[in-house]
Protein backbone atom coordinates (compact mmCIF):
# COMPACT_ATOMS: atom_id res chain seq x y z
CA UNK A 1 0.00 0.00 0.00
CA UNK A 2 2.72 2.49 1.01
CA UNK A 3 4.79 2.01 -2.28
CA UNK A 4 1.62 1.89 -4.20
CA UNK A 5 0.90 5.63 -2.62
CA UNK A 6 4.67 6.91 -3.19
CA UNK A 7 4.31 5.60 -7.07
CA UNK A 8 1.27 7.61 -7.58
CA UNK A 9 2.59 10.62 -5.53
CA UNK A 10 6.16 10.67 -7.71
CA UNK A 11 4.36 10.04 -11.23
CA UNK A 12 1.81 13.04 -10.37
CA UNK A 13 4.64 14.83 -9.54
CA UNK A 14 6.86 13.79 -12.82
CA UNK A 15 3.37 14.56 -15.08
CA UNK A 16 2.84 17.86 -13.76
CA UNK A 17 6.41 19.07 -14.51
CA UNK A 18 5.57 17.61 -17.78
CA UNK A 19 1.92 19.70 -18.37
CA UNK A 20 2.39 22.52 -16.34
CA UNK A 21 6.30 23.48 -16.09
CA UNK A 22 6.67 27.32 -18.33
CA UNK A 23 8.36 27.07 -21.42
CA UNK A 24 10.89 29.48 -21.01
CA UNK A 25 11.50 27.51 -17.19
CA UNK A 26 14.52 26.14 -16.45
CA UNK A 27 12.33 22.98 -15.96
CA UNK A 28 11.35 22.90 -19.43
CA UNK A 29 14.72 23.09 -20.96
CA UNK A 30 15.53 20.48 -18.71
CA UNK A 31 13.00 18.19 -19.50
CA UNK A 32 13.73 19.24 -23.18
CA UNK A 33 17.39 17.55 -22.98
CA UNK A 34 17.52 14.29 -24.87
CA UNK A 35 19.18 13.26 -21.55
CA UNK A 36 16.95 10.91 -19.72
CA UNK A 37 17.60 10.79 -15.82
CA UNK A 38 17.67 7.96 -13.57
CA UNK A 39 14.54 8.85 -11.92
CA UNK A 40 12.92 9.29 -15.67
CA UNK A 41 13.89 6.20 -16.52
CA UNK A 42 12.70 4.42 -13.13
CA UNK A 43 9.77 5.99 -14.10
CA UNK A 44 8.98 5.00 -17.53
CA UNK A 45 10.21 1.70 -16.77
CA UNK A 46 7.66 1.59 -13.77
CA UNK A 47 5.06 2.84 -16.58
CA UNK A 48 5.48 0.21 -19.16
CA UNK A 49 5.93 -2.53 -16.40
CA UNK A 50 2.14 -1.75 -15.49
CA UNK A 51 1.19 -1.72 -19.63
CA UNK A 52 0.65 1.89 -20.19
CA UNK A 53 1.17 3.33 -22.97
CA UNK A 54 1.75 7.23 -23.00
CA UNK A 55 2.08 7.81 -26.19
CA UNK A 56 -1.33 6.84 -27.46
CA UNK A 57 -2.62 8.78 -23.78
CA UNK A 58 -0.12 12.25 -24.38
CA UNK A 59 -3.29 14.14 -26.41
CA UNK A 60 -5.72 13.30 -23.72
CA UNK A 61 -3.52 15.35 -21.07
CA UNK A 62 -1.95 15.30 -17.54
CA UNK A 63 -5.18 14.64 -15.77
CA UNK A 64 -6.54 11.60 -17.69
CA UNK A 65 -3.13 9.75 -17.72
CA UNK A 66 -2.55 10.11 -13.93
CA UNK A 67 -6.39 8.85 -13.66
CA UNK A 68 -5.31 5.63 -15.80
CA UNK A 69 -2.16 5.13 -13.78
CA UNK A 70 -3.67 5.66 -10.42
CA UNK A 71 -5.89 3.14 -11.46
CA UNK A 72 -3.93 0.57 -12.45
CA UNK A 73 -1.45 1.04 -9.53
CA UNK A 74 -4.65 0.17 -7.29
CA UNK A 75 -5.72 -2.83 -9.36
CA UNK A 76 -2.36 -4.14 -9.27
CA UNK A 77 -2.17 -3.46 -5.43
CA UNK A 78 -5.60 -5.25 -5.32
CA UNK A 79 -4.61 -8.35 -6.87
CA UNK A 80 -1.48 -8.73 -4.75
CA UNK A 81 -3.66 -8.37 -1.97
CA UNK A 82 -6.19 -11.30 -3.03
CA UNK A 83 -3.05 -13.83 -3.85
CA UNK A 84 -2.22 -13.65 -0.60
CA UNK A 85 -6.24 -13.93 0.59
CA UNK A 86 -5.11 -17.70 2.31
CA UNK A 87 -1.37 -16.76 3.24
CA UNK A 88 -0.46 -17.11 7.24
CA UNK A 89 0.78 -13.67 7.20
CA UNK A 90 -2.24 -11.77 5.74
CA UNK A 91 -5.17 -9.62 7.23
CA UNK A 92 -7.29 -11.96 5.55
CA UNK A 93 -6.12 -15.00 7.57
CA UNK A 94 -9.10 -13.79 9.89
CA UNK A 95 -11.38 -12.63 7.48
CA UNK A 96 -10.19 -9.06 7.95
CA UNK A 97 -10.24 -7.02 4.36
CA UNK A 98 -7.89 -4.02 4.63
CA UNK A 99 -8.57 -1.07 2.83
CA UNK A 100 -6.86 -0.78 -0.95
CA UNK A 101 -7.00 2.55 -1.18
CA UNK A 102 -6.36 4.18 2.21
CA UNK A 103 -4.32 3.69 5.06
CA UNK A 104 -5.75 1.57 7.62
CA UNK A 105 -7.40 3.01 10.35
CA UNK A 106 -5.30 2.35 13.07
CA UNK A 107 -2.48 3.65 11.67
CA UNK A 108 -3.30 6.86 12.57
CA UNK A 109 -5.70 6.69 15.37
CA UNK A 110 -3.27 4.70 17.56
CA UNK A 111 -0.26 7.04 18.37
CA UNK A 112 1.68 5.45 20.76
CA UNK A 113 4.13 3.83 18.40
CA UNK A 114 4.06 0.05 20.94
CA UNK A 115 0.21 0.07 20.49
CA UNK A 116 0.48 0.19 16.43
CA UNK A 117 2.88 -2.13 16.20
CA UNK A 118 1.55 -4.86 18.62
CA UNK A 119 -2.01 -4.22 16.86
CA UNK A 120 -0.31 -4.53 13.17
CA UNK A 121 0.97 -7.72 14.18
CA UNK A 122 -1.76 -9.44 15.63
CA UNK A 123 -3.51 -8.27 12.62
CA UNK A 124 -0.96 -10.17 10.43
CA UNK A 125 -0.48 -13.47 12.20
CA UNK A 126 3.04 -12.35 13.37
CA UNK A 127 2.32 -11.51 17.08
CA UNK A 128 5.35 -12.88 19.63
CA UNK A 129 4.12 -16.65 20.21
CA UNK A 130 4.76 -20.37 20.30
CA UNK A 131 3.08 -20.33 16.70
CA UNK A 132 5.11 -17.71 15.28
CA UNK A 133 8.30 -18.62 16.51
CA UNK A 134 7.83 -22.72 15.50
CA UNK A 135 6.36 -21.60 11.85
CA UNK A 136 10.28 -20.75 11.38
CA UNK A 137 11.79 -23.70 13.34
CA UNK A 138 9.71 -26.48 11.74
CA UNK A 139 7.81 -26.97 15.15
CA UNK A 140 4.41 -29.04 14.16
CA UNK A 141 1.57 -26.74 15.08
CA UNK A 142 -0.02 -28.71 17.52
CA UNK A 143 3.40 -29.24 19.67
CA UNK A 144 3.09 -25.05 19.32
CA UNK A 145 1.27 -25.02 22.33
CA UNK A 146 1.00 -22.11 25.29
CA UNK A 147 3.01 -22.20 28.75
CA UNK A 148 -0.65 -21.85 30.68
CA UNK A 149 -2.39 -24.90 31.64
CA UNK A 150 -4.67 -24.64 28.64
CA UNK A 151 -3.38 -26.83 26.40
CA UNK A 152 -3.91 -25.77 22.95
CA UNK A 153 -1.38 -23.59 20.11
CA UNK A 154 -0.30 -20.43 21.64
CA UNK A 155 -2.58 -18.77 18.76
CA UNK A 156 -3.49 -15.31 18.62
CA UNK A 157 -7.01 -16.01 19.12
CA UNK A 158 -5.67 -18.09 22.11
CA UNK A 159 -3.21 -15.21 23.57
CA UNK A 160 -6.49 -12.75 23.25
CA UNK A 161 -9.81 -14.58 24.13
CA UNK A 162 -8.12 -17.53 26.56
CA UNK A 163 -4.66 -17.64 28.05
CA UNK A 164 -5.64 -17.24 31.82
CA UNK A 165 -1.88 -15.96 32.16
CA UNK A 166 -3.93 -12.44 30.92
CA UNK A 167 -6.78 -13.11 32.12
CA UNK A 168 -7.40 -9.87 34.83
CA UNK A 169 -6.28 -7.71 32.06
CA UNK A 170 -8.38 -9.08 29.61
CA UNK A 171 -11.44 -8.67 32.35
CA UNK A 172 -10.48 -5.06 32.25
CA UNK A 173 -10.00 -3.81 28.80
CA UNK A 174 -11.63 -6.76 26.07
CA UNK A 175 -14.68 -8.28 27.95
CA UNK A 176 -16.66 -5.58 28.22
CA UNK A 177 -16.50 -5.17 23.79
CA UNK A 178 -17.43 -8.67 23.70
CA UNK A 179 -20.98 -9.89 23.29
CA UNK A 180 -19.94 -13.47 24.49
CA UNK A 181 -18.26 -13.32 27.95
CA UNK A 182 -16.79 -17.45 27.49
CA UNK A 183 -14.23 -15.99 25.56
CA UNK A 184 -14.31 -19.56 23.65
CA UNK A 185 -15.52 -18.59 20.30
CA UNK A 186 -12.73 -16.83 17.76
CA UNK A 187 -15.40 -15.62 15.25
CA UNK A 188 -15.36 -12.46 18.69
CA UNK A 189 -11.45 -12.48 17.15
CA UNK A 190 -12.62 -10.66 13.99
CA UNK A 191 -14.09 -8.22 16.03
CA UNK A 192 -11.34 -7.62 18.61
CA UNK A 193 -8.88 -7.16 15.33
CA UNK A 194 -11.73 -5.45 13.29
CA UNK A 195 -10.17 -1.84 13.31
CA UNK A 196 -13.99 -0.44 13.37
CA UNK A 197 -14.03 1.76 16.43
CA UNK A 198 -10.91 3.37 17.81
CA UNK A 199 -11.94 2.53 21.76
CA UNK A 200 -11.93 -0.73 21.26
CA UNK A 201 -8.69 -0.97 18.97
CA UNK A 202 -6.91 0.94 21.62
CA UNK A 203 -8.26 -1.29 24.28
CA UNK A 204 -6.87 -4.43 22.16
CA UNK A 205 -3.50 -2.43 21.03
CA UNK A 206 -2.80 -1.97 25.13
CA UNK A 207 -3.61 -5.84 25.88
CA UNK A 208 -1.09 -6.67 23.44
CA UNK A 209 1.36 -4.44 23.86
CA UNK A 210 1.52 -5.44 27.72
CA UNK A 211 1.47 -9.12 26.90
CA UNK A 212 4.36 -8.76 24.15
CA UNK A 213 6.43 -6.72 27.12
CA UNK A 214 5.53 -10.00 29.20
CA UNK A 215 6.97 -12.15 26.47
CA UNK A 216 9.59 -10.19 24.77
CA UNK A 217 12.08 -12.47 27.01
CA UNK A 218 10.81 -15.90 25.16
CA UNK A 219 9.81 -14.50 21.86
Amino acid sequence: FIESRAWITTIKYWLHLHFKSNYNSLTAHLLADPYISTWSKDILHKIKAMGIDLDSLYNYGEAVILQVIRRRIWDMEAQTINAGINGVCSPRFFALSPPQTSMAAYICNLTNPYHRRAFMLARFNLFPSAVVTGRYKGIPYRDRTCNCLISEPDSVAHILLRCPLYSTLRNTLISPFLPSQSHANDSDLKILLSDKCPTLTLAVAEFLAYVWKLRVRNY
